[in-house]
């Protein structure tokens, strides 16, 4: 779409009575600068950026289109770090994606602003290789995806700061965990268990994978054979019924 097709479109559609632009989605645009947006885009609610090109600090600039939004999501674009005060009178925002950017750190503040009105956040699919310390700000936080980076453990330091802000959280998505034996004695899992968290789910050892953390039995993480008992107990079990069944049609 280029930002001619786009104008005309949004003007086409503001000159109908009754129309109103609550949801905004901008894909393969190549549009790089805000300015290439219409005007009059206030009411906006729900924004996707696609690989579109803006980068960030552009993006910023368009503070009509961002304060009144509800959710915000960047998916393929190429950032590396979030700016200091992004999110500044974001106050409605509840729900913000930054998808596949290619983010690998996250600074302690920056999400402020947005510690009373976020309640989901995914950052699926970037470089992080530890929960973002700044996820502990968000304290009505109820979903959090995390999957596919590189995150493969949690410190016991860090767990403490996410138990002890994070009381609504109901959903953790992670995907490369390493659930090798002696984590589920770990202070995270405790967490997870107890708060029945689900979504963590174990990447290795290949006996645990996808395992759900939050409901795997504890003597599963040290053996190997209690985790694959039930598929081969049932083959046992089908194969002498069939023995038996033939045997009495014979």
């Amino acid at each position: 779409m280029t930002a001619t097709s786009l104008h005309h479109d949004i003007d086409q559609l503001k000159s109908k009575s009754q129309t109103y632009i609550l949801y905004l989605q901008v894909r393969n645009s190549r549009l790089q600068d805000m300015s290439d947006l219409p005007s009059g885009l206030d009411g906006v609610r729900h924004l996707v950026l696609d690989d579109t090109g803006i980068d960030f600090e552009t993006l910023r600039q368009s503070s009509e289109i961002l304060l009144n939004l509800k959710s915000l999501r960047l998916y393929n674009e190429h950032y590396t770090e979030i700016p200091e005060d992004f999110f500044q009178g974001m106050h409605e925002l509840t729900s913000l994606e930054l998808n596949d950017i290619g983010i690998a750190a996250i600074s302690e503040d920056a999400f402020n602003y947005l510690e009373d009105s976020l309640k989901e956040l995914r950052l699926r699919g970037n470089r992080l290789r530890s929960i973002p310390i700044a996820i502990s700000s968000l304290r009505h936080l109820e979903i959090v995806d995390l999957a596919n980076n590189e995150i493969h453990t949690v410190a016991d330091d860090l767990r403490y700061k996410l138990e002890s802000s994070l009381k609504s959280l109901k959903k953790l998505e992670m995907n490369r965990i390493n659930c090798s034996c002696g984590f589920e004695k770990t202070a995270f899992v405790t967490w997870i268990r107890s708060h029945a968290i689900k979504g963590v789910k174990c990447y290795e050892p290949a006996y645990l994978y996808a395992k759900e953390v939050s409901i795997t039995p504890k003597e599963d993480f040290c053996d190997a054979g209690s985790a694959a008992k039930s598929g081969p107990t049932f083959a046992i079990f089908s194969t002498i019924l069939t023995i038996i069944l033939s045997k009495v049609y014979i």
